[in-house]
């Protein structure tokens, strides 16, 4: 389900270059492939639920003190678990651009990214850069593309078509969480489990994103 950040991507680039009716669309499709999904691997890991019956207590008005302490310790342990992992990769992501390293990923990517799913090539360095944040796809989408191309592109309808924007929308949408929530997830469910999801919706991204494509006749 996409956070705030990758909604507002599919926002912005669809409604003023493609209309609100395709940022609709992609709203409805992504609902379509969680549920898709989610049917996907209850067949493969199916759940079971706890034949036991537990007494549910009587719910009484929240006190503020109580809540408070809750949400600022869930909040220090956010703050503990995700800060270092996006400091890091902050770092670790500013060197890359600063050093230049990061055109030759770009041709690393192209493979997937241009010829996959038919998208210009500093897409794929767009869609690596939102690791860090997820608002970073829409961002630095128009960074490097005026890096690459020139101060003439003035906005990203002079970068993507409207079919090749709904592509990206989509697979920044579906694609691999941000390095935060990479952390969280880590931090409830282990390493493994969480590059594994990761993995997983990277996977199914890029197979979709694919798909619509070569549907939408951008490949």
């Amino acid at each position: 389900v996409p956070c705030s950040a990758r909604s507002a991507v599919v926002v912005a680039a669809l409604v003023p270059f493609a209309g609100p009716a395709a940022a609709a669309g992609a709203f409805g499709l992504i609902v379509a492939i969680t549920l898709g999904a989610g049917i996907a691997a209850n067949a493969l890991l199916p759940g079971r639920q706890s034949p036991l019956v537990l007494e549910i207590a009587p719910l009484r008005r929240p006190l503020a003190r109580h809540v408070a302490a809750k949400a600022g310790a869930r909040f220090r342990s956010f703050v503990r678990t995700a800060a270092p992992v996006m400091i890091v990769g902050s770092i670790v992501l500013g060197l890359v651009y600063e050093s230049g390293l990061i055109w030759p990923a770009a041709a690393i990517l192209d493979p997937v990214v241009v010829g996959w799913l038919g998208l210009p090539s500093v897409a794929g360095l767009a869609l690596a850069f939102a690791f860090l944040r997820k608002e970073l796809a829409l961002q630095l989408l128009l960074v490097l593309a005026v890096a690459t191309m020139g101060a003439g592109v003035a906005g990203l309808g002079d970068l993507m078509t409207p079919a090749q924007l709904f592509v990206y929308a989509i697979v920044t949408s579906v694609s691999v969480p941000c390095v935060a929530t990479l952390a969280a997830l880590a931090g409830e469910l282990g390493w493994r489990t969480a590059l594994a999801m990761s993995a997983a919706t990277l996977a199914l991204a890029v197979g979709v994103g694919g798909i619509l494509a070569r549907l939408l006749g951008v490949v």
